[in-house]
């Protein structure tokens, strides 16, 4: 699912009681007194609060970067000027609040030997595997809900009968449910189901183990967006929000593979003068892509385990292959606050969308086909080949953020922002 791009932008008209911003403002974030101007002239990173008693300016071709809250708990910039020129870049992307881990791939089961080797070649048992752990979910007021667990596949092993061996069926695990996306100015997507486990194939001539029945692994139910936050028109503003960590991939012959980790919200960034503000460079606070889901498990087979000289694939046991986990959720745009009591000129470009969601994991490919073109002593031939797995469904898009405009109705102003 794709982001939910829309920018939340307000151009409002801006009176005395307004002149500072009410922003949401963290414990961890410094206020800095600076008696004079302060003109950035090299690439380096800020946060916190800045009261500034003349000009705040970034040159061009030089950008400044918000330092992210994972770093210092921070996320925001604050600029309180005399007079604000904006002629570079400041860059508050994927300085927001993080995304949830991703989950783990599926590992485990009971009797699991019997999925490579011929152990008790003459038994029927039931082997299970397990079902892909799905992602954590993401962090701030409008953070992506993980999905739900894959579920667990099994089936019979081989049996060597003296009439007729059957061969064995191993249903995979279920990829877990993707991570909802992270929401700010607007509410996000959901994240999709994970892809579920095979427990089918191509067989012919030969029967399967009756000591159970070869079962598919569900998918697990992609995570639930968060909620938006915040008002379109108020004078507060906010960082975005994180999606959910994708999930793992199910089990089967081979483990699944882990999923990555959510996407992290937009910064905040805060620009208050109280003379002029020019903004003709980038003032940009995206949210990040989320990871892509784990790939499910592949399938395989063991050796022909029966000892009386056919060697057909009847005394084989099969596994399918194992469901994708749904991609990460991707983390919402985050916040951007104008205001100026002087003249203000827009002509450059700002930003706060969302990221997309990450890609499903791939299903894990079934196994090799086995083929057997019988004897006079053995009988007819039969053949054995197992499917893949579905793939996962992408993670849920983080909305868009929250652009704030506020302008003095009695001085000359030209906004016209990309």
């Amino acid at each position: 699912m794709n982001s939910i791009s829309t920018r939340i932008i307000s151009i409002l008209f801006l009176f005395a009681a307004l002149t500072l911003c009410t922003d949401k403002s963290y414990s961890q974030c410094s206020t800095i007194p600076v008696v004079g101007d302060l003109i950035i002239t090299s690439d380096q990173q800020l946060t916190g609060t800045w009261n500034i008693t003349g000009l705040f300016q970034v040159n061009a071709g030089v950008t400044l970067t918000v330092t992210p809250y994972s770093t210092n708990g921070c996320g925001e910039l604050i600029i309180n000027a005399a007079t604000i020129n904006i002629q570079g870049t400041i860059n508050g992307d994927y300085a927001g609040r993080t995304g949830g881990a991703g989950g783990a791939g599926a590992t485990t089961g009971t009797n699991t030997t019997y999925l490579a080797n011929c152990a008790d070649k003459d038994n029927c048992y039931t082997v299970t595997v397990s079902g892909g752990t799905q992602g954590v979910a993401g962090t701030g007021t409008g953070a992506g809900t993980n999905g739900t667990a894959g579920g667990s596949g099994l089936g019979p092993k081989q049996a060597c009968e003296n009439f007729g061996d059957t061969y064995g069926l191993i249903g995979a695990g279920g990829g877990a449910g993707a991570g909802g996306g992270g929401s700010y100015g607007a509410n996000a997507n959901v994240g999709g189901a994970g892809g579920i486990g095979s427990a089918s194939g191509s067989f012919t001539g030969m029967s399967v183990s009756t000591c159970s029945s070869p079962t598919a692994g569900a998918a697990g139910t992609g995570g639930a967006a968060g909620t938006a936050y915040g008002t379109p028109s108020g004078n507060e503003i906010d960082m975005g929000s994180g999606g959910a960590g994708a999930s793992g991939g199910g089990k089967s012959y081979n483990d699944g593979a882990n999923g990555g980790n959510g996407g992290t919200g937009g910064g905040q960034i805060v620009l208050n003068a109280t003379g002029s503000l020019t903004v003709a460079g980038t003032i940009s606070a995206q949210g990040s892509v989320g990871g892509n889901g784990g790939n499910g498990g592949a399938g395989g087979k063991t050796g022909r385990c029966c000892d009386d000289g056919c060697d057909g694939c009847d005394e084989t046991t099969y596994s399918a292959g194992a469901g994708g986990g749904g991609g990460a959720g991707g983390g919402s745009g985050g916040g951007v606050y104008i205001s100026a009591l002087g003249d203000m000129t827009i002509t450059g470009t700002i930003r706060a969308e969302g990221g997309n969601g990450g890609l499903g994991g791939q299903g894990g490919a079934g196994a090799t086909p086995c083929n057997y073109g019988g004897s006079f002593f053995c009988g007819s031939g039969n053949s054995g080949a197992t499917n893949a797995g579905a793939n996962g469904a992408m993670g849920g898009g983080g909305s868009g953020g929250r652009v704030k405009i506020f302008e003095n109705p009695c001085r000359t102003n030209t906004i016209n922002a990309n």
